[in-house]
């Protein structure tokens, strides 16, 4: 299973960060809320990544610890992919 890498991530934030930075480019360290994004709209970005990567959604309830940099979102993000052989939402 590959990881998913920031790149990937970013096309999905930049709706909710309008005036996210491009030089330098945003990079894993990079602060949630240096970036304009409060705790709601940090879920909202997790969600829309998770549907448009196609991951679990329902692993979201194991996420014990608030995301605090755009690393933290990635890392959350490669813990909802789906595990190879296991079966979800009955299929």
């Amino acid at each position: 299973m590959a990881q998913i890498a920031l790149a990937e991530v970013l096309p999905i934030l930049r709706p909710f960060v309008p005036t996210m930075k491009t030089e330098p480019p945003p990079c894993e360290t990079d602060q949630l809320s240096d970036m304009g994004l409060d705790s709601l709209t940090t879920i909202n970005v997790i969600v829309t990544a998770a549907e448009a990567l196609g991951l679990d959604l329902e692993r979201l309830d194991e996420v014990t610890t608030a995301p605090a940099t755009l690393g933290d979102v990635v890392s959350i993000l490669n813990r909802l992919q789906i595990e190879p052989g296991v079966l979800t939402n009955g299929h």
